[in-house]
């Protein structure tokens, strides 16, 4: 591997977290009493060596439905004994989930996906692992049907967008005007010495004439298929056939929604927020042109968009004889994914760690296991460009989060010639005026208060001229404070982490030694609690 540049830092130093998160990963007592704790190495083993698989037939089929994703491609990178190993009963699966986001979507999604690999890994070199097996899986959210939020992404600051003329399941649209999104691309990528690698992949992966979950299995498999992930979709009538008991108790109890309920209130008498507003019903009617909300109206019919069924029982009939058309929403999907998969591990987001801590008692209502729920690992990336200005300007660790016009203040008190900054003479003011007005009050206690009221004239009249000295700096200083702030935009682009904004595509492109990509796969620490920086190396 080539030399990168490694360093550590505590995830509350990134200001990017919630304190429910944060409190989660790092094992507050409160939260380790409300909730399953097992989400070390060993206490995964632990669990999955004690975990008995349901159903025979549900571990078919989705190792069937695997088999029937995977048949699209023609050479695919995963093993042939990876994908035998999907239906035996010691193999268990480590489960990411996302929406199938165009070309990958942004970073975090590359690093969740990074993080269920190396936790299989882990798991697969563990002393006490036995005969199992572990196979990092990727649900694909294929009946999302938010398409502005997976029909973009950002590739070294420019919005790629495809907006097809469909409806309903994104991962059943057809991909089509491919060029699109792969036309701006390539301008973008120019002439970086791998971007005629990548495009390659783009166009042989988002071809046109296929569904956007094809293409996301396709990509998926070029990029981890060597490291044994397989991506998964649940969008299949035989699948949710055999989930038919969670259908039948949402619809006949609406038992999701209480128990969502159950769960945020618990989290608020925590201190923290709910994360997540269930509704009445937590399904959808899924056709080929749309996936409406159900809804159980007051005379106790139900309706999806124009449709109607007079009563439980006709909506009942109507689910029995088509399972495929029922589709659950974000509180009930993590359920159907774990009657499915009986996870080994979930490895999630921050925003999916706090709902799904919030659906745990619907995991109970329904007498579905919950998994350990992991978070994804972190990461910030610096090209070797980046790294040189960051050293330049003296931005040491500490600084690293804060925010452009820390970043600014900083520059400017190292580059004052006084060597104090204006900060530090207000400061030296205060101290002085508040001695002055202990010893005044030693002799008559009514002059605290008058050499008091003198500071504020004075305090406000320093930080008026301190904002002048401060225009006049920054007005010398232009070209660097310029730089500066073009670095803190490849940090924090659009003013989000990084890892939440740009497409991993930008920064591959310029990778000769493959080291992005080589530690994704390879040499990712997972599980931890810190945010990795990885500085390329020229």
């Amino acid at each position: 591997m080539a030399k990168i540049s490694l360093s550590y830092h505590a995830l509350r130093e990134t200001r990017a977290f919630s304190n429910l998160v944060l409190d989660y990963i790092e094992g507050k007592s409160s939260l380790r009493e409300a909730f399953p704790d097992n989400t070390k190495v060993d206490s995964i083993i632990e669990a999955a060596q004690l975990q008995q698989v349901r159903d025979l037939s549900i571990r078919h089929g989705v190792a069937n439905r695997i088999h029937e994703l995977y048949a699209c491609i023609e050479e695919p990178k995963i093993d042939t004994q990876q994908m035998e190993r999907l239906s035996h009963e010691n193999t268990r699966f480590v489960v990411t989930a996302h929406q199938p986001i165009l070309l990958g979507g942004p970073l975090y999604v590359l690093y969740k996906l990074s993080s269920v690999v190396a936790l299989a890994k882990r798991l697969n070199e563990h002393p006490n692992k036995k005969d199992l097996h572990f196979v990092p899986l990727y649900w694909v959210g294929d009946e999302d049907h938010d398409l502005e939020e997976i029909g973009h992404c950002y590739v070294l600051g420019k919005k790629l967008s495809w907006t097809p003329n469909q409806r309903g399941a994104t991962g059943r649209m057809l991909i089509e005007n491919a060029e699109e999104f792969l036309t701006p691309l390539e301008a973008v990528l120019g002439n970086r010495p791998e971007s005629a690698r990548w495009m390659r992949l783009a166009r042989d992966c988002y071809r046109n004439g296929i569904t956007l979950l094809e293409a996301t299995v396709r990509w998926t498999d070029a990029l981890f298929g060597s490291a044994g992930l397989v991506a998964f979709s649940g969008d299949d009538p035989r699948l949710k056939k055999l989930a038919i008991q969670l259908w039948e108790k949402e619809i006949s109890e609406r038992f999701s929604a209480s128990a969502a309920h159950k769960g945020g209130e618990k989290l608020i008498e925590m201190g923290y927020h709910a994360q997540i507003t269930p509704r009445e019903v937590n399904l959808f009617w899924l056709e080929e042109e749309s996936r409406m909300r159900m809804v159980r109206r007051e005379d106790g019919g139900w309706q999806a968009g124009e449709q109607y069924w007079a009563d439980d029982q006709d909506i009942w009939h109507q689910a029995e004889a088509n399972p495929g058309k029922l589709s659950p929403n974000v509180v009930l999907r993590p359920l159907y994914q774990e009657y499915l998969l009986q996870s080994a591990a979930f490895v999630g987001g921050p925003a999916e760690v706090a709902y799904w801590l919030q659906l745990h008692p619907v995991f109970q209502e329904a007498g579905v296991d919950f998994p350990p729920v992991l978070l994804r690992a972190s990461m910030m990336l610096m090209d070797a460009a980046m790294g040189k200005r960051r050293d330049q300007y003296g931005l040491v660790d500490a600084l690293l989060f804060q925010s452009k016009a820390e970043w600014i203040r900083y520059y400017l008190d190292q580059e004052s010639e006084s060597g104090l900054s204006d900060l530090v003479l207000l400061d030296n003011v205060r101290r002085g005026y508040t001695r002055l007005s202990e010893e005044a009050a030693e002799i008559d206690p009514g002059l605290r208060s008058y050499v008091l009221a003198e500071l504020n004239k004075v305090e406000k009249s320093i930080e008026s001229i301190a904002q002048r000295v401060l225009k006049a700096r920054k007005k010398k200083n232009e070209v660097q404070i310029n730089r500066l702030q073009q670095l803190h935009d490849r940090l924090f682009p659009d003013g989000k982490p990084q890892e939440r904004h740009d497409n991993f595509l930008g920064w591959v492109a310029s990778d000769t030694k493959n080291e992005l990509m080589d530690h994704c796969l390879n040499h990712l620490d997972y599980p931890t609690n810190k945010l990795a920086l990885l500085q390329l190396s020229e």
